[in-house]
């Protein structure tokens, strides 16, 4: 069942509200639509896709991520057409919860909407839960040659982000990447709802709004991601460096993939689609496109404080950290990604207040880039630290691969695990040894 729609009622969706989900668009009101100033989807025609579960997420999703989903360039700028779907894979408890929200009877007022049982799939780890619902996601819009579009139950979309990714897709992109950072969810909904209006259930926030207002609520995760934090994260996907009072320059190994129109299909991917779904099923950089500026589409993931784990430890940042993190943690894609700056600004920031952070950040990526680009053998011979990271690195994607698709994975944590001992080892006694061979020199 994980790796496709195999199940009848997976494909079918929960007889129960089978007949309250689907709204069906006639070819009249599509015509009526596209006469109103909308963008006709003929092609692509689109899939959305949300798994979401427990109840926080869905009040979330139906308080904050739908309404911010249905402004005017939104939603509401893509023409309803019969083969547009948006597909929601949950729990039947917390459907039944969605499907009795305000937001939801908006929903099938702009898209035939699906839904898809869950019950009995749920992980412990909730990323192999998400990995489940959008392999099985893919696999249906494969089929029916429709255009996954990944929208999460947290993550909040300023207005015309959909209007300019559709324009994206249109224009001839297979991919559209897109880049964020956390905020702290109670704070930043209360400030957004205080400053806007909402309308009808409507919630319209412009690019640079979002990120003036998510810059003032920044969730400690994102913030220990600042060149310049004490605290810098071990854990490194993301680099930020402020520019002035609201903006942000940044460069991400691990982007978002909103829309993937597939060129080769029926790839599987390993952990999740950020991971390596949009580089398999469309394995061209040129058919990627990666948003650059926060004034063509931006987001921004909505925290609870606790989620924030526990306090790092004080550090700085530096190469090396960034390195070692790579090394274990990205794909020959993420780095690619890397390469792309970001900026994110809430009003208009004068050039040199960006060329002075832009040749500090820039310096720093291909600095690190270059060094990723060194062969295992080099590593073997002249830093060994680094060949275990990205040794280690490779088993781990392998045994967390294993572990998700429900398949044994006793044999790969044996060899991490083994690997990780010996290797620990072999390093120790080569440092033993080059003490002892210097003190014999002195």
């Amino acid at each position: 069942m994980e790796n496709g729609p195999s199940d009848p009622s997976i494909r079918n969706g929960d007889a129960l509200h089978r007949n309250k989900c689907w709204r069906a668009f006639s070819k009249g009101e599509c015509s009526a639509s596209d006469r109103d100033g909308m963008i006709p989807t003929g092609t692509p025609c689109l899939q959305y896709i949300t798994p979401l579960w427990g109840a926080e997420y869905v009040r979330l999703f139906g308080e904050a991520v739908l309404p911010a989903l249905f402004s005017d360039g939104n939603l509401g700028a893509i023409a309803p057409h019969p083969e547009n779907v948006y597909e929601i894979y949950s729990t039947r408890e917390d459907f039944a919860v969605l499907s009795k929200m305000p937001a939801f009877e908006l929903l099938t007022d702009r898209v035939a909407v699906k839904f898809h049982s869950i019950d009995g799939m749920i992980r412990p780890n909730s990323y192999q839960t998400m990995s489940i619902c959008h392999r099985i996601a893919v696999t249906a819009a494969e089929l029916n040659d429709r255009t996954a579009v990944f929208l999460p139950p947290d993550a909040l979309w300023s207005d015309g982000s959909l209007r300019r990714m559709l324009q994206i897709l249109v224009e001839g992109k297979q991919v559209v990447l897109v880049s964020g950072f956390r905020v702290r969810r109670e704070p930043f909904l209360d400030e957004v709802r205080s400053q806007d209006e909402e309308s009808a259930g409507i919630i319209s926030i412009s690019p640079r709004e979002l990120v003036r207002i998510g810059l003032r609520h920044m969730h400690p995760r994102s913030q220990s991601l600042m060149w310049n934090s004490p605290i810098f994260s071990s854990y490194c996907p993301h680099l930020y460096w402020p520019v002035g009072e609201d903006g942000l320059y940044a460069h991400c190994a691990h982007a978002h993939p909103l829309a993937v129109r597939p060129r080769i299909r029926g790839k599987s991917f390993d952990q999740t689609i950020d991971w390596n779904y949009f580089s398999l099923a469309c394995p061209d950089p040129e058919d990627w496109y990666f948003v650059r500026d926060s004034d063509d589409i931006c987001v921004v993931d909505l925290c609870a404080d606790s989620d924030g784990g526990p306090t790092p430890a004080p550090r700085k940042a530096s190469v090396e950290k960034v390195i070692n993190w790579a090394e274990h943690s990205t794909t020959a894609a993420h780095r690619h990604q890397f390469h792309q700056p970001v900026r994110f600004h809430g009003s208009d920031i004068e050039i040199g207040a960006w060329t002075i952070v832009e040749d500090e950040a820039d310096r720093i990526v291909a600095q690190t880039v270059a060094q990723l680009r060194h062969s295992s053998l080099h590593l073997l011979i002249h830093d060994p630290e680094r060949l275990k990271a990205r040794t280690l690195g490779r088993l781990n994607r392998v045994r967390e691969t294993l572990s998700g698709r429900r398949q044994s994975s006793r044999m790969g944590a044996c060899c991490y695990y083994l690997f990780e001992a010996v290797f620990g080892l072999a390093l120790r006694l080569r440092r033993t040894a080059r003490s002892q061979f210097s003190r014999r020199l002195i």
